[in-house]
């Protein structure tokens, strides 16, 4: 199960970040689906039925395809549930050293894989408009 820290918690929670805070403003977190939990997830015991308490999610997103959804009815997953039980039952952590090398991307302005860039880029300027002819 997801333990959520205290800083983030608290980040999360607030509307401005204090100056000491540092690197996951809430306004970034306000655009996922899922948020991490902080109880144990149920096991998942069938497709409909496991993952967040709340929260209705599918085993498997689907895209609207039949064959899927089909095939995943019909098939054994109890190794699959088992598996997926025993990762949901992992607290989560922070790997410090992970996150000391992208606070220090961040502070020095390096954009690295999804850390986006300290400084926004500029936006140029909107394009002449150009005379239609139709031919």
């Amino acid at each position: 199960f997801v333990s959520i820290h205290p800083e983030l918690l608290n980040l999360a929670t607030t509307d401005e970040m204090s100056p000491d805070a540092t690197f996951i403003p809430p306004r970034a977190m306000a655009n996922t689906k899922c948020q991490p939990m902080i109880v144990p997830p149920k096991d998942w015991t069938d497709v409909r039925n496991g993952g967040y308490e709340l929260l209705k999610v599918d085993f498997m997103r689907t895209r609207h395809c039949k064959t899927q959804k089909d095939a995943i009815r019909n098939a054994d997953l109890s190794t699959v549930f088992k598996g997926l039980n025993m990762l949901g039952n992992i607290p989560w952590t922070i790997n410090h050293k992970v996150l000391e090398a992208a606070e220090k991307c961040w502070e020095d302005g390096i954009s690295l894989g999804d850390i986006p860039s300290r400084t926004d880029y500029e936006v140029p300027p909107l394009p002449v408009p150009m005379d239609y002819v139709d031919y």
